[in-house]
């Protein structure tokens, strides 16, 4: 048997995970690769010994001569983004105990390659039984109805509203979402404190776009910062401004496109001052320089990515924090989700599934999330603990979460959108036009909507 987790956000999340010059995972964002025959290095990890096909690819089921019940093997395609890979292990070995004849084959590979492997895998009809996925829908005639070996209501009404749409497919639910992503604010205390500025400490009083713009102008002139704002060259995280100026990219039934409103409109004149004043430095979305890598300097007095680089941040030789997005007409962020999946053809699905219940059941869930620092996607963890967390790490999840409770169904709906796997493209590519000068902010809007409308046309 084998199991695959997977995450949303397609091409665009490839750059979510590029860290320090590293790719370590990729909304952006809640995902599209070439689907290539290449050879990919796994990293092969048995939790379990004397398994009889602890070398297969998918996953099987032989009689174990100790036990009246079949051993079974279930592989789990796997990617990391800090310590998840560890944490998944110790989980196995729990269900070990409880599922004697149940061994693990957990095949670890680049985030940037999974997609890959995992096509490839399908393609050669040996599937792995579960699997960490992005975007549900790049395999979703691959994967089980899950529906159809659980209450599959009330295991879907058990996640949070910004997870439901990563989890099924042509109306079938074929996902569990192993966690939540947010977009969000880091900022650097030390020279926040030089400059004598003060973030918002509470939800009820927020930053306007304008007070945001002037507190990173005057940081930047009293403190001596070298960078105002590192903004992640995402899509996604752009995407952000859209929903907070109460805009949206598509319109509410996802038949139509509804980026060139007024409303969408300003996000795109909002970000376009923010590059041509050198708030954000050109270097990132005109070139290819590492917003994360600028934050790590502590020369930089915001970095806009996501909770997901808390564990990466967490060791930095500076002061830092999260505090509150700003806001336009609303409040927003903009959710992301990894996936468990289980997959047909492995031969192993009703053992797949049993596990895939287990790992989703609120306190396995739990256990996860607080170890690997994560945000849980159920909602009976909304009030995690993070033991052992510092409280600079504790608080930044708590602005993440809070972030997460006031963002409206929008941004997920439209990042569920089956035409934003190839919309979110040139969504990048006409921001960097208009960057570069070669178009208005309502010239570029207008393009978008057209494009975004033959799009819609083409996708079923």
């Amino acid at each position: 048997m084998s199991i695959v987790l997977v995450r949303n956000c397609n091409l665009e999340r490839a750059k979510k995970y590029q860290t320090g010059g590293i790719l370590m995972k990729i909304k952006a964002g809640k995902k599209a690769f070439a689907f290539v025959a290449i050879a990919s290095v796994a990293t092969t990890i048995v939790a379990g010994c004397g398994s009889p096909s602890a070398n297969s690819a998918n996953g099987s089921a032989s009689t174990n001569k100790t036990s009246s019940q079949k051993a079974v093997t279930l592989s789990i395609l796997w990617f990391n983004n800090g310590n998840e890979g560890k944490v998944l292990k110790k989980i196995t070995k729990q269900y070990q105990q409880l599922h004697p004849n149940i061994h693990f084959n957990i095949i670890t590979v680049p985030y940037s390659n999974e997609n890959t492997k995992l096509k490839t895998m399908i393609a050669g009809g040996q599937p792995p039984a579960l699997a960490r996925i992005t975007d549900p829908g790049e395999f979703g005639s691959s994967l089980l109805n899950l529906s159809k070996y659980l209450n599959g209501t009330a295991f879907y009404n058990s996640f949070l509203d910004a997870a439901k749409p990563d989890t099924t497919v042509s109306g079938r639910l074929v996902a569990a979402p192993i966690d939540v992503t947010a977009n969000g604010l880091f900022y650097n205390k030390t020279l926040f404190a030089k400059a004598g500025v003060k973030v918002p400490t509470s939800p009820n009083n927020v930053w306007t776009w304008t007070q945001w713009e002037n507190a990173i102008k005057t940081v930047m002139k009293k403190s001596g910062a070298r960078v105002g704002l590192a903004y992640d060259k995402s899509p996604f995280r752009f995407s952000t401004l859209i929903y907070e100026a109460g805009g949206s990219i598509f319109t509410k039934n996802g038949k139509h496109m509804a980026i060139n409103s007024t409303k969408a409109t300003q996000a795109f004149t909002f970000f376009n001052q923010l590059n041509q004043s050198g708030i954000i430095p050109k270097s990132i979305w005109l070139g290819n320089e590492n917003p994360n890598a600028l934050f790590r300097t502590g020369t930089t007095a915001m970095d806009f990515s996501g909770n997901w680089m808390i564990q990466n941040y967490k060791s930095l030789p500076f002061k830092w924090g999260a505090t509150y997005l700003p806001k336009k007409a609303i409040r927003s962020t903009v959710p992301g989700t990894d996936q468990i999946a289980a997959f047909k053809g492995s031969g192993v699905e009703k053992q797949a599934v049993a596990f895939l219940k287990y790992f989703m059941s609120p306190k396995i869930n739990a256990e996860f999330c607080e170890q690997a620092f994560l945000l849980s996607s159920l909602k009976a963890n909304g009030d995690l603990k993070y033991p052992g967390a510092t409280p600079t790490v504790t608080d930044a999840m708590k602005v993440f979460e809070n972030e997460l409770a006031a963002t409206p169904p929008t941004p997920g709906r439209d990042w569920a959108n089956p035409a934003m796997q190839q919309f979110q493209t040139p969504l990048k590519q006409y921001v960097i036009k208009m960057l570069q000068k070669k178009l208005t902010p309502q010239q570029t809007t207008n393009a978008l909507q057209k494009i975004g409308t033959k799009i819609l046309s083409q996708t079923k």
